[in-house]
């Protein structure tokens, strides 16, 4: 021990110039092993290494750039293959639009209907507006009469849902159905609505 304290006091308290090497010496390999790791530090105004931030960046953007590259790529070699268009229905008459908005109007009264009064069950969004009319039936929501009327709007319809077009006789008589119907629909809502409230 006593060598250490004469070592230090013979040469590094009266040669500072010893110390300051010592130190620096320490630094630089420090410097050293930094820039091998690929690592970043700042001493006061000296940068070593890559700032994180700027090498985000940089990664980023070579990144982008590569991703372009590949896109530009692609675009030339499939630059000969016709570009892929959605399909598109053919319009439909106002007569076959005006029956399938009011079929779907008139299953999706029936369905509040059921599910209002409590007729939901396991997989009841996915059942079939027939399901739906059944349990209103069997709930006694619908009598006879507004079942059979329902019957008659489908049956009357079903030209009309494949596209066939309807005289204009026949769809004034499936719009006043359809009107007949709907209102006693919204009258069962309403009496419903006030029951649950």
């Amino acid at each position: 021990m006593n060598e250490l304290q004469d070592f230090i006091s013979k040469y590094l308290i009266e040669y500072p110039i010893i110390l300051l090497l010592i130190i620096l010496l320490i630094i630089v390999l420090f410097l050293i092993i930094v820039v091998i790791q690929g690592r970043y530090v700042k001493i006061w105004l000296i940068e070593i290494g890559e700032d994180p931030k700027k090498a985000v960046a940089r990664m980023a953007d070579e990144m982008n750039k590569s991703a372009k590259e590949s896109v530009e790529n692609a675009k030339q070699e499939y630059k000969d293959i016709p570009k892929v268009q959605l399909y598109q229905p053919q319009k439909m008459s106002e007569s076959t639009e005006y029956i399938l908005s009011t079929k779907l109007d008139l299953e999706n009264k029936i369905r509040r209907i059921v599910l209002s009064t409590g007729g939901g069950w396991a997989g009841s969004s996915m059942a079939e507006a027939d399901t739906y009319l059944e349990y209103a039936i069997n709930g006694g929501h619908i009598d006879k009469r507004l079942e059979h009327e329902i019957q008659d709007f489908y049956w009357i319809i079903k030209p009309g849902e494949f596209g066939e077009e309807i005289p204009d006789k026949q769809l004034f008589e499936i719009q006043l159905l359809a009107t007949k119907i709907h209102n006693q629909l919204d009258d069962i809502i309403s009496i419903i609505s006030d029951v649950l409230l």
